[in-house]
């Protein structure tokens, strides 16, 4: 067969990889939960209280593994959704998984780096794991809780930016794997407020929304592929709308 009868054009449906990270208590399960006929591997076995078809991977990274292999293969699972509650827990699995079978009490007790090299290899063998199951046409979502850090540029001024709670290479290689890096925080505002003698103090203020960011900002990570606003209200109608326009639904 030539390579030339591949040749596709115009837009391909085709499952989402999604990342959402936010803060604790943002919801993040529960915006999972409204995806198309989702299974949940449980990491942090914090689901119980969600009406969710779900298997309890707590604390056990031989067990999230053979759920991941097994999903890709045959199965009489009626799903659409695979959704890592949450990622960071599953990375902290592979790292202690890492430890106990080199009888060691952290990758930093590895020799020359060897320990997070050995992060990053286990890792990347279950993005692909993972990549399998799109194949399969299951749309997967990762959960993270947020991180800040510290943020030095080498044309500007240092800041602090949310991310994904996971090691810096782990995340990057998440980052560039995924369709959509979408990041869930409650609206603040800094107000400024007068203390007398000219002299003025910033507070927090916020109404309790919650809203979903789609775009990278020097405040956050963030990037779509669905072409959405910078910023939809947290809930998972908004942001289906676009989903249905890109899957043709």
């Amino acid at each position: 067969m030539s390579v030339l009868n591949l040749v596709k054009s115009g837009k391909q449906d085709k499952p989402r990889k999604t990342l959402l990270y936010g803060v604790h208590g943002s919801g993040k399960s529960t915006w999972a939960s409204q995806w198309p006929k989702p299974l949940f591997l449980d990491l942090e076995n914090g689901v119980a209280d969600l009406d969710v078809v779900s298997i309890n991977c707590h604390d056990s990274i031989d067990l999230a593994w053979g759920a991941i292999i097994e999903l890709s293969g045959e199965h009489e699972l009626q799903i659409k959704t695979v959704v890592i509650d949450s990622v960071d827990w599953l990375e902290r699995l592979i790292s202690e998984d890492i430890c106990r079978k080199a009888n060691k009490d952290a990758l930093s007790d590895f020799d020359f780096g060897k320990g997070k090299g050995k992060l990053i290899a286990a890792f990347s063998k279950v993005l692909k794991a993972m990549e399998q199951l799109t194949i399969k046409g299951y749309h997967v979502v990762l959960l993270a809780h947020a991180d800040a850090s510290k943020v030095e540029p080498p044309d500007s001024a240092s800041y602090h930016r949310y991310g994904p709670k996971l090691m810096d290479a782990i995340a990057e290689m998440v980052q560039e794997w995924c369709d959509e890096v979408l990041f869930v925080n409650y609206d603040r505002k800094v107000k400024e407020v007068e203390e007398g003698f000219s002299r003025t103090r910033g507070i927090a203020v916020g109404s309790g929304q919650r809203l979903l960011y789609t775009t990278e900002k020097p405040s956050h990570l963030a990037k779509n592929r669905l072409n959405l606003p910078d910023v939809l209200p947290f809930d998972f109608a908004s942001y289906a709308q676009y989903l249905n326009k890109k899957q043709g639904n």
